[in-house]
């Protein structure tokens, strides 16, 4: 009756050393844990940060108005400042403006340069350059976008995670 005995203390042994090693798996995982809930707490403050510098839906056509001054400021002539349709993503949406001015080079940059100083976000995309009808000015084509935050989605996220 040795054998059947021996292999149960081996059995045991093996379980015992699992037992060990999961042990000390979760105490690593415990060591971590303080850090990686520092990690996320900071990444949820970074979006947080992130989200603030989108526009709420309230404040898009005064910071269009804002955009659409930065040009007229820079001297630049506006054809066409024509909001578009959003395109939803998850927490935000974009919010497309085409836009047609004409004017010199370096209006063109003093007004990038102002857009890009906003404290909102406005990317300028799609830009096409081509000769005016008067010499030395620019025909300019492109769309401003800018981005709102989606508050209905950020909403029921939060609803969904209290219970």
């Amino acid at each position: 009756g040795w054998m059947p005995m021996q292999e149960s203390i081996t059995q045991q042994q093996t379980a015992m050393k699992f037992q060990q090693t999961m042990l000390m798996k979760n105490q690593r995982l415990a060591h971590d844990l303080p850090r990686k809930q520092k990690e996320y707490a900071k990444l949820e403050k970074q979006l947080k940060v992130a989200l603030n510098m989108l526009p709420r839906k309230s404040e898009i056509p005064d910071l269009l108005e804002n955009v659409s001054w930065a040009g007229k400021d820079s001297g630049l002539e506006f054809k066409t400042f024509k909001p578009g349709r959003e395109v939803s993503k998850l927490i935000y949406a974009e919010v497309p403006v085409a836009f047609q001015i004409s004017g010199s080079f370096r209006q063109l940059l003093t007004f990038l340069k102002r857009v890009g100083e906003m404290p909102r976000i406005v990317d300028v995309k799609n830009m096409k350059l081509s000769p005016g009808d008067s010499g030395g000015t620019l025909s300019v084509t492109g769309l401003a976008v800018t981005y709102r935050f989606v508050e209905a989605q950020a909403k029921n996220e939060r609803k969904g995670r209290s219970k």
